[in-house]
């Protein structure tokens, strides 16, 4: 799909919002995949999310995102991230090895 938008549920309700410029969704493997100018926008607290890709895994309700990511809002990065994971509604957000951990 070309020119993606939509939005990520989390506990029957619309916690985030993204689009992208490619999209591919895995309804068995319950994956969605975007590429290209990813933008990923919490609903409560505002925060929104850009990265070059982005991998929901509906399964675990993890968002990995991939290459140039970056976060703005209450929470910011100053440089891009080569990787983040978060939750749907992006109130938890941290590199791989530590999202486990908070």
């Amino acid at each position: 799909m070309n020119g993606v938008t939509g939005e990520i549920y989390q506990h029957i309700q619309t916690s985030s919002t993204f689009q992208a410029k490619q999209g591919q969704g895995d309804q068995v493997n319950q994956r969605l995949t975007l590429n290209g100018s990813v933008q990923v926008t919490s609903k409560d607290p505002a925060i929104t999310l850009t990265c070059d890709r982005m991998v929901y895994d509906g399964k675990t309700k993890i968002i990995k995102a991939i290459g140039n990511v970056r976060v703005m809002g209450t929470m910011s990065t100053e440089d891009t991230i080569k990787e983040l994971w978060a939750t749907p509604d992006l109130k938890k957000i941290a590199t791989p090895d530590m999202f486990y951990q908070q």
